[in-house]
């Protein structure tokens, strides 16, 4: 005797995890491309959250060792160079 069992198909399964896990990722996209005037990407909202946490990193620990600063430093210049070749 045969034993078939049927799993239902969720196809749509993926689809909704990264959606819901894109959201705040496309909220931040959306507001982000209202104060610029202009629709923006996923990579571009990626590279302005880079520049912030450069710029926040190199900024911010006032009493960090001065190495790591300047190589904060250097990831803030880095970064705005890339944000600017993308936008």
């Amino acid at each position: 005797m045969e034993k078939n069992i049927t799993l239902p198909v969720q196809t749509n399964m993926w689809k909704d995890v990264t959606d819901k896990l894109l959201m705040p990722i496309d909220w931040l996209r959306n507001y982000y491309g209202s104060v610029l005037g202009k629709e923006i990407t996923i990579r571009q909202t990626a590279l302005l959250l880079n520049v912030q946490a450069a710029f926040a990193m190199s900024a911010l620990p006032v009493d960090g060792p001065s190495l790591m600063r300047l190589a904060c430093c250097g990831w803030f210049i880095y970064a705005l160079k890339c944000c600017k070749d993308e936008l």
